[in-house]
């Protein structure tokens, strides 16, 4: 299954930003270059920060500093969403542990199999919707 596929399902059900939280600068041009403008329009992110053009991890690549101040504020970014599609990550992890309510307002793909989008848009649409 395709991650848009999941994110349309998230735009069809009302949704109307999508946070992207990676330092990965080949992940936001993939979407902007494959993913459907409709829903690829609705991708936001922290500006500034530094993203990585390989797979080498941001903090290897800037100062300390900069990359800690960087997480911080997308952890919070991640906290104050109304929902997250997230994996296993010590990043989700920090935003659950400042916003309890999100257990009830995400959907962590890695658990316990992957689920259908069907499934998905049934979330979705009792936490948008209701």
């Amino acid at each position: 299954m395709h991650p848009s596929s999941f994110v349309e399902a998230y735009v069809e059900e009302g949704g109307t930003a999508i946070y992207l939280a990676t330092d990965a600068a080949h992940v936001n041009a993939a979407i902007q270059d494959t993913w459907k403008k409709s829903v690829a329009d609705k991708i936001i992110f922290q500006k500034g920060a530094k993203r990585s053009d390989s797979k080498q991890a941001v903090f290897e690549i800037q100062s300390a500093h900069k990359s800690n101040a960087e997480a911080l504020v997308e952890i919070y970014s991640m906290a104050r969403c109304s929902f997250m599609v997230h994996g296993y990550s010590a990043m989700s992890e920090s935003a659950f542990y400042i916003n309890p309510a999100l257990h009830g307002q995400s959907v962590n793909l890695d658990y316990p199999e992957p689920m259908s989008v069907n499934a998905f848009r049934k979330i979705v649409h009792s936490v948008l919707k209701e």
